[in-house]
């Protein structure tokens, strides 16, 4: 059998290390019996088309031998590829036994550059929080003052309208006796002031001599 292009886990964009190779070895025999259960539709015309499938399939085994080959450069770096035989007896397997070794899917943590990138971020998006927090509380803390001076100029005016109330009551209230005084007391007092005044002069004369 000959080994298929390898397929490894590490993404192209990420600078991290891969971890798992996965080699797909499988004889001609079984690649051209998958191409030939292929519905017609996806094989006209296409690359899967018999002869255009032949000549790659030529060129990928001229290309790749067992001293020219992409999984060399993985043993190289102790990374040892995991090779996966492929029959059509074991070819529901292969899935499983990536599974096996790759465990149960997860997410990786961020790499010390993308950390220092997300602690960056976080820094500015709390800063922008605080301002925006900062902000807000300021315009509250004006609205407040500016209703709290609405609301004590509201019940000054109200304050002054209820004593303007209170003293039209007590003026109007005072006016019959304002008037019963005018008429029957203040006549009397004036005719009795005169004789009152002359009187106590002569009593302070009269005091006079006895003194």
């Amino acid at each position: 059998g000959s080994d298929l292009p390898c397929r490894c886990s590490d993404r192209q964009t990420s600078p991290r290390p891969t971890e798992f190779v996965f080699a797909l070895s499988c004889t001609d025999e079984f690649l051209k019996e998958r191409i030939m259960e292929l519905p017609e539709d996806q094989v006209s015309g296409t690359h899967n088309a018999e002869d255009a499938f032949l000549r790659r399939l030529a060129q990928y085994r001229q290309d790749n031998t067992e001293e020219n080959t992409v999984l060399n450069y993985f043993d190289f770096r102790e990374i040892h590829p995991d090779t996966i035989e492929l029959t059509a007896e074991t070819l529901g397997l292969a899935r499983e036994r990536v599974q096996e070794v790759v465990g149960v899917p997860h997410n990786y943590g961020p790499t010390p550059e993308e950390q220092v990138i997300l602690d960056r971020l976080a820094a500015e998006e709390e800063a922008e929080r605080a301002a925006r927090q900062a902000a807000e509380d300021e315009q509250n803390r004006q609205v407040s003052e500016q209703q709290a001076a609405e609301q004590q100029a509201a019940w000054d005016t109200k304050y002054a309208e209820v004593r303007r109330q209170e003293q039209e009551a007590l003026d109007e209230a005072a006016l019959p006796l304002r008037n019963y005084l005018m008429k029957h007391v203040m006549p009397t007092l004036s005719q009795v002031g005169p004789f009152l005044f002359t009187n106590n002069q002569s009593s302070m004369h009269n005091l006079s001599l006895s003194l």
